[in-house]
């Protein structure tokens, strides 16, 4: 198995404790209705935990690492790309979520000052000019595997939009109090 393929193994299952990690801290959460899109995990139960989440996770990286482990992976390459392609989603996925959850967990900031508002608008308006260049880069060929990139560019971009806009909302509160 070549180097590259062997730390790209390590660095999936570093990332996968330090999830499992994050995960336990909200074992005790049931959830009632799917997180995520069911093309993204599959068959959800009623009542599901993050566990059900991380299994997924854990049964793709084993499927990736027998795949990698065969000798000849050339006939495999298209099933390797895919399950790399999915684990990396459905990791970030989660993570996102349990981001939300830790910044829901800890208490508002009231008494945020107007500069830190407008520091943080000026880094969602860069990053936003970022995303929506790569966008466009990827727009100009015609590859079929950037096709998903660009879509979860478009993603990516409506989520700094809201972030914008809440940000917007927030100096217009400060400034009318």
């Amino acid at each position: 198995m070549p180097n590259s393929t062997t730390d790209l193994l390590d660095k999936f299952n570093r990332i996968i404790q330090q999830l499992t990690q994050n995960v336990e801290k909200y074992q005790h959460i049931t959830l009632y209705s799917p997180c995520f899109d069911m093309s993204l995990f599959g068959n959800v139960p009623p009542k599901a935990n993050y566990q059900f989440y991380l299994k997924e996770i854990n049964q793709n990286y084993q499927k990736l690492c027998k795949l990698i482990e065969k000798n000849n992976i050339l006939p495999c390459l298209e099933t390797i790309e895919y399950l790399t392609q999915r684990l990396i989603n459905q990791i970030e996925a989660l993570n996102r979520q349990l981001a939300n959850i830790q910044t829901n967990d800890e208490p508002a900031k009231t008494n945020q000052s107007p500069q830190s508002l407008y520091e943080r608008y000026n880094t969602n308006l860069d990053y936003l000019r970022r995303l929506q260049a790569s966008k466009y880069e990827l727009e100009l060929s015609s590859n079929i595997a950037d096709k998903s990139k660009i879509a979860l560019l478009n993603q990516r971009i409506y989520h700094c939009q809201q972030a914008i806009k809440q940000i917007e909302l927030e100096i217009e509160q400060d400034i009318n109090n």
